[in-house]
């Protein structure tokens, strides 16, 4: 009897591959997306830092305020970049959960496949059996 094998092999190896490199991206997103909180977070810090910071004068004050509102522009530009990564990474996620379902359903068809190969080897067993069992009674 000949060994099994799996007529979907190739088409499993690059659902596998595919999968594996829309988690990748998937990563790669989330860390990006984290990477933007982070500074969004540092802004945030640094914008109370200079609010609630004694001022010797009114000049510091006014050069303190500025500053404050660059930094607030800085947020809010980064707060749209932060929108668009999280949205990006919505979508990797997408893409690799149904990269996944892809992977898993061929999968499948291995598992069921390989359950009729051994079903198949069982009955070729059998007979095989059967038939070693016939010549041995007609020769005896």
């Amino acid at each position: 009897m000949h060994r099994f094998e799996f007529r979907l092999e190739k088409v499993l190896m690059v659902r596998e591959a595919t999968e594996r490199d829309l988690k990748e991206a998937f990563k790669t997103c989330r860390q990006a997306t984290k990477a933007m909180e982070n500074e969004i977070d540092g802004l945030d810090r640094q914008i109370e830092r200079l609010m609630v910071a004694p001022y010797e004068s009114i000049q510091d004050r006014v050069l303190a305020d500025s500053h404050v509102i660059c930094l607030k522009d800085e947020r809010t530009s980064k707060l749209a970049a932060l929108s668009i990564l999280e949205q990006e990474e919505e979508n990797a996620l997408v893409k690799w959960h149904k990269a996944r379902q892809d992977t898993e359903t061929v999968k499948k068809l291995k598992e069921n496949a390989l359950v009729e190969y051994k079903q198949e080897l069982a009955r070729w067993e059998q007979k095989q059996l059967d038939e070693w069992t016939s010549t041995r009674r007609a020769a005896a």
